[in-house]
């Protein structure tokens, strides 16, 4: 091998090793940054991520005026890491094009937060309510329990999911007892609206005669929101993230402008939990920039196209879907679940698109477990979608993008 063969393939070894290093943000000094930032952009020798066109998305010393810096990330791009020698260069170079707009920034997340307190302090008011995503409902619940409470309470939890119904035995002598029973509503009860009612009378009558209640005896009956993460009785703020999203909070009473009757207040009251709606946020617009093609797509393809944009970006029910199209398109440059052929490096896909889109939240919570060494989760996963077949470097880069959206809906709930 000549001494030109060998500096060149020196040269393509550092370069690879160095724009990994970037993305891992390995502290090393080696003559590999000065060919890297010569090969890209001397101005970019710090980019962590860089797409194919070599234009840099964010700098390692952005101070989060780029992406944001969060505890997850080394834990997420670590993956790729373990793996790295596997991973073709120009597959890498196609995965970080595909998967960039998922890197959320903090002027991002500033103007979530922004248009979130905008839209709300609009649907309190009757005079812009109609230019408000959010319907901001007043529930008239102004107080919070006093733990004084007595006596046996049914309540119902019906859920995008679950529907479940509770016995709550309160007794401010003793700790509260809850019996609680989950049920699946069948597909055939959620058409109409008389048959799923139907449904929750005959679940409840049975769930009161399996409690020994008395069927001619009165009960207090409400509904509930779903089961809180954890306790805390300083709480003024309540979060659903499940199968969909809302949230409710404690709102000032003299800033709540859409109460239609006064009278029924009583006239201690300073606050009233506000049911929010949240997951309307956008349906107006003002979430495009977070938009992209994977989530045009979603919302085209779902059973309320244009509405619930909010929801749709953050909520279990579309993560799995996301997901999968993400890895199809990935399938659809060649970079995973392919079986090389021949010598030529020509590939057949092994993977049938239809397959990905079984894919569920649950599949990408248990991917998230996985280490980056075996893959026993990923591969476990793939071969419920009946994908018996992946490499190393296919897991890995599927582990990655799972564990990217998931952060990406993280940090935007939060």
């Amino acid at each position: 091998m000549s001494k030109e063969t060998d500096d060149n393939h020196s040269q393509l070894f550092y370069w690879f090793g160095n724009c990994w290093d970037n993305l891992f943000q390995r502290s090393k000094t080696s003559p590999s940054e000065n060919i890297h930032s010569n090969l890209i952009d001397k101005n970019q020798k710090n980019s962590r991520f860089v797409s194919q066109a070599g234009k840099q998305i964010v700098t390692r010393d952005s101070n989060f005026d780029g992406l944001l810096h969060d505890p997850l990330e080394e834990n997420i791009t670590s993956i790729l890491h373990t793996n790295e020698n596997t991973i073709p260069w120009e597959d890498y170079k196609e995965l970080m094009r595909i998967t960039s707009p998922f890197h959320i920034t903090v002027e991002a997340l500033t103007h979530v937060m922004a248009a979130m307190e905008k839209h709300c302090q609009m649907g309190l008011d009757p005079s812009t309510k109609t230019d408000s995503d959010l319907k901001m409902l007043p529930t008239y619940v102004t107080n919070l329990p006093t733990k004084n409470e007595y006596g046996e309470i049914l309540a119902l939890d019906i859920g995008g999911t679950n529907f479940r119904t509770l016995l709550v035995k309160l007794n401010p002598n003793t700790e509260s007892e809850v019996i609680s029973e989950a049920h699946i509503v069948p597909d055939s009860k959620k058409i109409l609206g008389n048959d799923l009612f139907e449904f929750i009378v005959d679940v409840l009558k049975q769930f009161m005669i399996r409690n020994k209640l008395d069927l001619n005896q009165e009960y207090v009956l409400g509904f509930t929101f779903s089961f809180a993460s954890y306790h805390e009785p300083t709480c003024r703020v309540g979060v659903i993230l499940g199968t969909g999203t809302n949230a409710c909070y404690f709102e000032d009473i003299n800033k709540i402008h859409t109460i239609n009757d006064r009278s029924v207040l009583s006239p201690e009251a300073t606050e009233m939990i506000i049911n929010t709606e949240w997951g309307a946020l956008g349906e107006k617009g003002c979430l495009d920039m977070l938009i992209t093609d994977f989530d045009r797509e979603i919302d085209k393809m779902s059973n309320n196209p244009g509405v619930h944009i909010f929801e749709k970006l953050i909520s279990g029910m579309y993560m799995g879907r996301l997901a999968a199209e993400v890895l199809a398109a990935l399938i659809n440059q060649g970079i995973i679940l392919k079986i090389q052929r021949d010598h030529k490096q020509s590939y057949r896909y092994y993977a049938p698109f239809h397959a990905l889109y079984m894919l569920q939240t649950s599949h990408i919570s248990e991917i998230e477990l996985d280490t980056g060494r075996t893959f026993a989760n990923t591969r476990n996963v793939l071969k419920k979608l009946g994908l018996d077949y992946a490499t190393n470097a296919d897991c890995a880069i599927i582990s990655y993008t799972c564990r990217l959206i998931s952060r990406l809906e993280i940090t935007i709930n939060s």
